[in-house]
């Protein structure tokens, strides 16, 4: 029987450097109508509250907890 040779597996898509990530600037959600304007964190699937720290991604506005995109 002939054996089988399989290639190594593609290395995951790690992100974002770490770098890159703590340039982005940080915004405080405050009480006004940011609030609702923001869609919400998109890993944590939650809405953003008042005092929530938060990074918004220039490009396409995306927003996310700084705790949940910083690990």
């Amino acid at each position: 029987m002939a054996s089988m040779k399989t290639s190594p597996p593609a290395a995951a898509n790690k992100g974002l450097k770490k770098k890159v990530l703590k340039s982005l600037p940080k915004q405080t959600v405050g009480e006004d109508e940011m609030a609702e304007k923001l869609s919400g964190c998109a890993i944590f699937l939650a809405e953003f509250a008042a005092g929530d720290e938060i990074r918004v991604l220039p490009q396409c506005g995306h927003s996310f907890h700084v705790d949940c995109i910083d690990t």
